[in-house]
């Protein structure tokens, strides 16, 4: 399930976990967006502003767990240091 992917907190799981966004199974994508903020990987930055995106056009269903994912991911970019940091 996307819950045990995100779990293992590979980015191995990132393309799976991107592709059940388009699941039919509402849980799946609910857990695959989760997933995708706890792993914190910014492949998933576009396909969960798609997704946002998309969702705002039709009611906002996940929209308060997309942009927590997106912060997530944020906050996980920032925490790494860059080369102007060694």
């Amino acid at each position: 399930t996307p819950s045990a992917l995100g779990e293992l907190g590979d980015s191995m799981a990132v393309a799976p976990l991107i592709e059940a966004l388009q699941d039919d199974n509402q849980y799946h994508v609910e857990e695959a967006i989760q997933a995708l903020g706890k792993i914190g990987d910014s492949r998933a930055v576009i396909p969960l502003n798609n997704l946002l995106t998309k969702d705002k056009k039709g009611g906002s269903v996940w929209q308060e767990q997309i942009e927590k994912a997106l912060q997530m991911i944020k906050d996980k970019r920032k925490s790494f240091p860059t080369a102007r940091d060694i």
